[in-house]
């Protein structure tokens, strides 16, 4: 059993770096094969998504204060974190990766590859689902946790 879990634990691992790099790649390739006129509202937009992105990444890993691994399984010695932006929002680094992302797609006006970016959003959420339950399991404090803040976007969802 424990095998199983590990091994999908590796396909949700793989397919959130494949889908990640997916999106890097093709917001590039759209670039330069589809030309858009660069509007400057536009690249102060992404600038903006690109550095909340990055600087909310940051405040999360540094505020989540552990090892932090891309499987879904907690490791042995995980705690339950509910200080500074983990007070707001359940899974934080989800969010800022997917701010990230869409500002990187919205830079190079790379408009069809969100896409992709809708379909990451959707994938985090079947994640966090999957975390979720492990989380429940090990924090029987989790439950008033879930229920005082937003699981994947501050204040709405």
């Amino acid at each position: 059993m424990e095998t199983n879990v590990r091994h999908a634990g590796w396909l949700i691992v793989i397919t959130q770096f494949v889908l990640i790099g997916l999106i890097l790649v093709s917001a590039y390739y759209e670039s330069i094969t589809i030309r858009r006129v660069s509007i400057l509202a536009v690249e102060v937009l992404s600038f903006c998504f690109i550095v909340t992105g990055t600087g909310g990444l940051i405040i999360s890993i540094f505020t989540f204060g552990q090892k932090i691994t891309p499987f879904p399984e907690l490791g042995s010695k995980a705690r339950l974190v509910r200080a500074g932006i983990y007070s707001v929002i359940r899974h934080p680094m989800y969010f800022f990766t997917t701010v990230f992302m869409i500002g990187y797609t919205i830079f190079f006006n790379a408009y069809y590859t969100l896409i992709l970016c809708v379909l990451l959003v959707w994938f985090f959420d079947y994640k966090i689902r999957k975390e979720e339950r492990y989380l429940m399991e090990r924090f029987p404090e989790y439950a008033g946790y879930s229920k005082a803040t937003r699981k994947l976007v501050p204040f709405i969802y």
